[in-house]
């Protein structure tokens, strides 16, 4: 859910968004329901770069995720995971 997501987390994802999506797209504006292949287009190999930057700037460990990658479809789709596993969230579900 967009509402519970840190704005802090949604700017950082949007710069490493912007790192990988190709650059046609970098210069669009990239909100939280920006689909990451439709309005991106960022393909498979994009989404492994973004992983590996999500995880070098966050400093958390994706390969532990829970969810199934395919549910991962927008930027607000990543924020939540990232604040997720870092306990960034508006909930405190995770710990």
């Amino acid at each position: 859910m967009t509402c519970g997501a840190s704005s802090s987390s949604l700017e950082r994802v949007v710069r490493l968004v912007r790192q990988v999506v190709p650059w046609q797209f970098a210069k669009r504006e990239i909100g939280a329901d920006a689909d990451l292949q439709g309005d991106l287009g960022m393909d498979s190999l994009g989404k492994v770069a973004l992983a590996l930057r999500i995880e070098q700037d966050f400093r958390i460990d994706l390969s532990t995720l829970q969810t199934d990658l395919t549910s991962i479809r927008t930027v607000a789709d990543v924020v939540g995971v990232v604040d997720a596993m870092t306990g960034a969230g508006g909930g405190h579900d995770r710990m």
